[in-house]
């Protein structure tokens, strides 16, 4: 009896897991959008933008300054 309680456990605890981990999978995946302007109001053409702390994951703006 003792041994089928440890398996049940068992089970729980890397059910447990196998969840949290897969909360972390679909929490990275979100869009930002904006429109980068300069001093003036005048859309900034080619700029860099990249995610603070990670300088291997951006994206540069359109003609637009998107």
């Amino acid at each position: 009896m003792k041994k089928r309680h440890s398996i049940t456990k068992w089970k729980g605890l890397l059910f447990a897991m196998l969840w949290t981990i897969s909360l972390g999978m679909f929490a990275q995946n979100i869009t930002i959008s904006g429109n980068v302007k300069d001093d003036t109001g005048l859309e900034v053409i080619g700029a860099t933008i990249i995610v603070e702390g990670n300088a291997t994951t951006g994206t540069t703006t359109d003609i637009d300054g998107n």
